[in-house]
Formats: C-alpha cells, sequence, structure tokens
C-alpha cells in the first residue's frame, strides 16, 4: 500500500467576487489539517470564515447551479452556523459587472454581522473549480 503524504498548507485558492455596494473581494478556500473540512473564508476576513464537512461542500456544488435559496450546515468556531446560496440580483453589482449568464450569492451572519458575496460568470467557474479540487481532496467520511 502506498501512503501519499500531503501537505495542507499548499491548497489555498483565491476567488474573486464582489460585496455588493462595497466593491470587489477575494475568498480564501483551503482544507483543514486533518483534511476533513474546507475552510471557506468569505471576503478573507476571519469573522466570516467557516469549516464544511464533505457532505456540506458536496452540497454547495450543487446549489451553485440550483434556481432556488437554500442553505448548507458549517461550522464557525465552537458553533454551527449557516451558508446561504442564492441565485443573485444583478442591480447589486456596479453596470460594468452587469453581464450574462449566471450570477450566485454566498451569505453568513452572526449576531451582528452579515456578508453577501457574488460571484458572477468567471468568478463563478472559478468558484466550482476551486471548491471541487478542495472537495476532491478531502479524506473519505
Amino acid at each position: 500500500m502506498v501512503t501519499i503524504e500531503r501537505d495542507m498548507f499548499r491548497f489555498r485558492r483565491r476567488v474573486p467576487g464582489h460585496v455588493p455596494d462595497q466593491g470587489r473581494c477575494h475568498s480564501l478556500i483551503e482544507l483543514s489539517a486533518d483534511g476533513r473540512f474546507v475552510l471557506l473564508h468569505l471576503a478573507s476576513v476571519s469573522w466570516f470564515s467557516v469549516a464544511l464537512s464533505r457532505k456540506a461542500t458536496l452540497r454547495l456544488l450543487h446549489l451553485l447551479d440550483e434556481p432556488e435559496p437554500d442553505r448548507i450546515p458549517a461550522r464557525r468556531g465552537a458553533g454551527e452556523c449557516w451558508v446561504v446560496v442564492r441565485p443573485s440580483d444583478r442591480a447589486v453589482l456596479p453596470a460594468v459587472r452587469r453581464r450574462d449568464g449566471p450570477a450566485v450569492e454566498l451569505s453568513l451572519s452572526s449576531r451582528d454581522r452579515e456578508i453577501r458575496i457574488v460571484f458572477v460568470d468567471t468568478e463563478l467557474h472559478d468558484l466550482r473549480r476551486d471548491l471541487t479540487a478542495a472537495y476532491l481532496q478531502l479524506e473519505p467520511s
């Protein structure tokens, strides 16, 4: 049997997106040190960082193509939270960003803070690609 060692710190992807009424941002996708979770840092802000299980990551990948809003469970600190996935209204984007094609919004809220990030066209493609790459490297459950 061949054992493959992997350096968890080598998997890090930066995905561009747009925070409505604020501007462009980048979110980070990483793997946890034990390889059991995808770490999603929305807008690269630690307050909006969540850990997604293998099942939740797969669900997120499916929801990126769904026309109806839904949510997936995530871990944040010692507790649980929900990441909401919904088709986005392009009106929240600057005029130069309102292209044809799909637009998806990811949002996360806590007691007193909320973030919404919209991924359009190539950004959405990059999000799918990088989440898929992370999912494929997760340890089997």
